[in-house]
């Protein structure tokens, strides 16, 4: 039974046991390193990509900003500007800022869109362009998608996407927003006036209609000439059925008195009378509509306000006059009043800056503190001259400073980068 106690060979089992045990640690830990060093190469390519991906917003935001300078001293949407103000000043007798806006907008998203097109450099379908930084390690970003945009306040928007690239890994995309504001300086020109000063010059402001057939007003009680019509009144005319004045131009050669409710307001018409008017009784929005009276105004509530519209009164003009009215609301519009104006602290909901009201003559009535954007020379002769553009019955003219920058401010007021 010696043979139990034999260790022969026990040594060899030991060593090989340990040779084993050794090894397979040696094999996990060797695995873990490597996997770990793919992890972090990972890691610092993500980092990289990510890097370049807002290398790439950055100098294309930058590039931008030089197309735009550039676009600023080239002085091309600056001289079609001018050419429309000239001409709108030679036809109204008057210019509003706020009117080109828009077209200012619209020229510079056209030549942004044409830069896009120009600048590309990618061999796929999309638009934009690719720059390497590193030829060793195959680093690059790319810039794609740019399109721009224009909202309902004619804010310009230029948004586009930018990836960074280092060998085959690819970053996600960031997204990068862009948005202009921008106006026209009002220091870039003058008016010019020399000679009378006892009239405001209102009638270039609304033409009067010509060559219109004769209204045809057979029934007061049932028929409504002043909807969907084009036609002028050869007497003075007075309004006590009808809840609307709608689609329609009508000349009043005389005065018109409205004395019924408006329930369906103004909308969308040409009002041209030669005397005097009043609207005693509530109206229900003035809308998308020019007026103008010859003589004197009175006007009382104006619900659902004022609203893309122009309205001129040869004489004075007095709001409110039942001491209980409202204008609820006052946007995108502009009032000038030749003569004097009493508010009679008419409360005008939601002045929208972008409307005024000129007063050539007196203010009076306007409700304490409030800030209505009301200008008269009486007030501010500068601000009347600077915002209501209009003449005093002498010669005038609109001459721009050369010396003096067209724009505020051309360029990227705000930024925003979203992360996919």
């Amino acid at each position: 039974m010696n043979y139990l106690h034999n260790q022969k060979g026990m040594t060899l089992i030991i060593v090989l046991l340990t040779i084993t045990i050794f090894t397979v640690l040696g094999l996990a830990v060797l695995g873990s390193t490597i996997n770990n060093s793919k992890q972090i190469k990972q890691s610092e390519q993500t980092v990289q990509t990510g890097d370049l991906a807002e290398m790439g917003s950055n100098y294309f935001q930058v590039k931008l900003e030089d197309f735009l300078l550039k676009l600023e001293k080239e002085g091309k949407i600056e001289v079609i500007i001018k050419d429309m103000m000239t001409s709108d000043f030679e036809e109204k007798g008057t210019i509003d800022l706020n009117d080109y806006h828009k077209t200012v907008a619209l020229l510079i998203k056209s030549e942004l869109e044409t830069f896009f097109i120009k600048n590309t450099n990618l061999s796929d379908q999309r638009v934009g362009e690719s720059k390497t930084i590193d030829q060793d390690n195959n680093a690059s970003f790319t810039v794609f998608n740019p399109t721009v945009s224009i909202d309902d306040t004619n804010t310009l928007a230029v948004t586009f996407e930018s990836e960074g690239v280092v060998g085959t890994h690819v970053s996600k995309a960031i997204t990068t927003n862009l948005e202009m504001n921008f106006n026209i300086n009002s220091n870039s020109y003058n008016i010019t006036i020399s000679g009378g000063v006892a009239e405001v010059n209102l009638d270039k402001i609304i033409q009067q209609p010509i060559n219109l057939p004769n209204c045809i007003y057979i029934d007061a009680s049932k028929e409504n000439p002043f909807k969907g019509s084009n036609c002028q009144f050869s007497v003075p005319i007075e309004m006590e059925k009808h809840e609307e004045i709608s689609n329609s131009t009508v000349l009043v050669n005389g005065y018109l008195d409205v004395d019924t409710h408006l329930n369906k307001g103004i909308d969308s018409t040409t009002l041209y009378i030669t005397g005097s008017s009043s609207f005693s009784k509530h109206i229900n929005g003035i809308n998308n509509s020019n007026i103008y009276i010859g003589g004197a105004l009175d006007l009382n509530m104006v619900n659902q306000g004022i609203n893309n519209s122009t309205i001129v009164v040869k004489g004075s003009a007095t709001f409110n006059f039942e001491k209980n009215g409202k204008i609820k609301g006052f946007t995108n519009s502009s009032i000038y009043i030749g003569g004097a104006a009493n508010f009679r602290d008419v409360d005008i909901k939601k002045f929208d800056p972008s409307s005024k009201i000129c007063v050539a003559g007196t203010v009076a009535g306007i409700p304490t503190g409030k800030d209505y954007n009301v200008y008269s020379p009486t007030i501010n002769q500068s601000d009347f001259q600077q915002y209501c553009s209009v003449s005093t019955g002498g010669e005038d003219a609109l001459v721009f400073d050369s010396n003096a920058d067209f724009f505020d401010d051309l360029n990227f007021t705000n930024r925003r980068t979203t992360y996919q």
